[in-house]
């Protein structure tokens, strides 16, 4: 009696996901035996597989039922599996075949962001971008191990001095300007390097708060005129008191307003130059001040210079006796008067 036709078949398997690993069908599935579909078994008119092999690194197992067993975190790709069947009935009677093993990429998507506003004057770091990112249905995780996700490509608009983090967090540098800055990414699947998503991101930063205080001065003489101490002495930007000056994180007076004819000068430092001669009383000035950074980014108040009345003292005198018959005049009953600690002139002039 002969020995019946055995054909193994090649076959290309459906695709598995690579990531999450899994088994093929059959790799028998369209083999015969005596023009029948094999039976894999140990039973007389079975087959068995009695030899296989595997491209070497891949994990890949070529099981007793004719199924393939993938290991999770397989790269994408086609693997060639040799294997062999023989007859139960008479062991010598085989076929040998190759067949493709499909292993596929899995679905990686990285999903547009908009961070929660980070302070531009003191600076920080965001969450992650990658955050709502996506591989093969789950959340990525950035790192280098098979499975995880790596940021691999990103672009920053030039001149901000935004660096995207390995992580996926984005640093942002003190005293820079408030906006939305768009920041693109590419992250690639670390199993499948050439499985990869790109998308742009808005990364915010904020305005910090500015606070322009209002001020009394300290009163300054208005015969001899003077300076005030700064009228910004306690206003603040982002709760730290101003410096006031061009550099960034610094404030500025941008505009100002004093009373008509008052001849007070709201200087760039804050502080008021008030000139000699400036008649005693509460002089309401008003101010801006702006961040050097965020130049409308402002606060505007209304401060009070005191100007101070100097101190005149008029001097008990005793003149020089004057001849009554032929009368006469005086020398000055003033002559030992002052004013602001200066002996006194008499007349309608200023001082």
């Amino acid at each position: 009696m002969g020995t019946p036709q055995i054909i193994a078949i090649t076959e290309t398997t459906t695709p598995i996901n690579g990531l999450s690993g899994g088994t093929t069908a059959p790799l028998t599935a369209n083999d015969t035996l005596n023009g029948a579909l094999v039976t894999v078994g140990t039973a007389p008119g079975n087959v068995q597989i009695t030899a296989s092999t595997v491209p070497i690194g891949s994990g890949l197992i070529v099981n007793p039922n004719g199924t393939v067993s993938i290991p999770a975190n397989t790269p994408a790709g086609t693997y060639t599996v040799n294997y062999t069947i023989c007859e139960v009935n008479n062991p010598k009677n085989c076929s040998n075949v190759n067949s493709d093993v499909v292993v596929g990429t899995p679905q990686i998507i990285a999903i547009t962001e908009t961070t929660t506003p980070i302070n531009g004057l003191s600076g920080g770091t965001t969450a992650p971008l990658t955050a709502n990112d996506t591989l093969n249905g789950a959340l990525v995780t950035v790192g280098t191990a098979p499975g995880n996700v790596q940021i691999t490509a990103s672009t920053v608009p030039i001149g901000s001095g935004l660096i995207v983090n390995p992580n996926g967090t984005v640093s942002i540098p003190a005293n820079t300007p408030a906006g939305t800055y768009t920041v693109n990414y590419t992250i690639c699947e670390v199993n499948n390097p050439k499985n990869c998503s790109n998308v742009n991101s808005d990364v915010v930063v904020g305005t910090p708060q500015i606070i322009a205080i209002t001020e009394t001065t300290t009163p300054i003489n208005g015969l001899s005129g003077g300076t005030t101490a700064p009228l910004t002495a306690n206003d603040t930007l982002n709760g730290a008191l101003v410096t006031v000056g061009t550099a960034l994180g610094n404030v500025q007076i941008t505009a100002s307003t004093v009373p008509i004819g008052s001849g007070l000068i709201v200087n760039p430092n804050g502080t008021v130059s008030i000139p000699a001669n400036t008649p005693a009383g509460t002089y309401t000035v008003n101010y801006t001040i702006c961040e050097v950074n965020n130049p409308k980014n402002c606060s505007n108040v209304n401060s009070d210079v005191v100007v101070g009345t100097p101190q005149i003292i008029a001097i008990t005198e005793t003149t020089t006796p004057i001849n009554g018959l032929s009368g006469g005049t005086t020398a000055p009953l003033t002559a030992n008067d002052t004013l602001n600690g200066a002996l006194v002139t008499v007349g309608t002039a200023p001082r």
